[in-house]
């Protein structure tokens, strides 16, 4: 049997390549999710960049029970530049 699964919220992004972009929202949700026979909801503002995540309080329900929490990563960007380094001069 199929499921439905519904997001809402605003949501801001530009992108200019894979280690340029940022998005972030005020007001995003996802509401019945289903994973493994569970449903979940999500409720979450956040801003990311290819190298930082901040989710300031994020609220998860699971089958009546609610959670909260935050989350922050700031590192390495997101993606890796594949392309091979610069050779080392000769000495």
């Amino acid at each position: 049997p199929g499921t439905s699964t519904s997001f809402s919220g605003t949501l801001e992004a530009r992108y200019a390549n894979l280690f340029d972009w940022s998005a972030r929202s005020s007001d995003f949700a996802l509401d019945s999710v289903t994973i493994k026979g569970r449903r979940y909801s999500l409720t979450a503002p956040f801003s990311a960049s290819s190298a930082e995540i901040l989710i300031p309080t994020f609220t998860i329900g699971v089958e009546g029970t609610r959670s909260t929490g935050s989350f922050f990563y700031r590192g390495f960007d997101l993606a890796r530049d594949r392309r091979p380094p610069l050779p080392l001069p000769h000495r």
